[in-house]
Formats: structure tokens, C-alpha cells, sequence
């Protein structure tokens, strides 16, 4: 369950991607919150993996989760 006083991961992700954290960054601002990228969550791992390669376009963050099925975080589907 979420703490209603801290942003949902979703919104975490979406600054993340903004600011375009590297994944240290990215583990501590998500850590800071009480979240963690969960291993089993397809979107917490396409949203890792364009982190990780230093993929930042809000479009094409969008089409990955789109491919796979997930809500897209910046543009409604």
C-alpha cells in the first residue's frame, strides 16, 4: 500500500525520466520515497532499463511501455 503523504512510484518514475536521473540517482530518489524498482512489475524494469541506457525521450519511454502493454507515463493511450 502507498502512503498517501509521498508521491506514487508512477510520478517517481516520470521525474526520474524529467530530470534524467542515472541509476544511482534514480535508486536514492525512489529509495527517499519508500519504493524500490520491483523486479516483477514490467513497467518498474522498462522504466530501469531506459535509465540505465540513458534513455530519456518522453516519446519513446511511452512507446516501450506501450509495446509492452503497461500505462504510458507521459501521453494518455
Amino acid at each position: 500500500k502507498t502512503n498517501p503523504t509521498l508521491p506514487e512510484p508512477r510520478n517517481i518514475h516520470k521525474i526520474m525520466i524529467g530530470l534524467e536521473l542515472d541509476s544511482s540517482n534514480a535508486k536514492k530518489l525512489l529509495e527517499s520515497a519508500g519504493y524500490d524498482f520491483n523486479a516483477h512489475k514490467v513497467s518498474d524494469m522498462i522504466v530501469k532499463y531506459c535509465i540505465e541506457n540513458e534513455i530519456y525521450g518522453i516519446d519513446v519511454v511511452d512507446e516501450y511501455l506501450y509495446e509492452f502493454g503497461q500505462s504510458t507515463l507521459f501521453s494518455e493511450q
